[in-house]
């Protein structure tokens, strides 16, 4: 049975941005090994946000980029991990209704724990269908 690695985000963006070579290449061979099935890896939604975060506000990439590299980590072979329903809806929602990718998380995990609506000062969440907020 291959062994279960947990990546941080600095791991997904050296990867993704490509700006070391030589570290792009052991990432990408640490990627590779997950493909070939020697190894099985998985993250948090935590850091799927991280490098939500960082990709638009250190590397300014738009939110379609964003969601694409996203989406690439996402159907990495090898790649498992807890919630990927909700987190490929989150992708969409951030995707869609131009909300930070934290956000649209929170929205889905408001409606799944069956809340009647999320109370937050961010209005951001008034353009997530089927989310109602309320401010205290």
């Amino acid at each position: 049975m291959a062994d279960l690695y947990f990546v941080d985000a600095n791991v997904f963006l050296r990867l993704l941005v490509k700006e070391d070579e030589e570290v792009w290449q052991r990432c990408y061979a640490f990627f590779e090994r997950a493909k070939k099935g020697e190894i099985k890896i998985t993250t948090s939604v935590l850091v799927l946000a991280e490098i939500a975060g960082v990709l638009e506000s250190y590397y300014g990439l738009t939110r379609q980029e964003i969601a694409e590299k996203l989406t690439s980590i996402l159907n990495t072979p090898g790649f498992t991990m807890p919630q990927s329903d909700m987190i490929w809806k989150a992708v969409e929602h951030y995707l869609r209704h131009n909300v930070k990718f934290p956000d649209a998380y929170h929205a889905l995990s408001t409606t799944q724990a069956g809340a009647k609506a999320i109370a937050s000062f961010d209005k951001e969440f008034d353009s997530l269908p089927g989310v109602s907020r309320v401010e205290p």
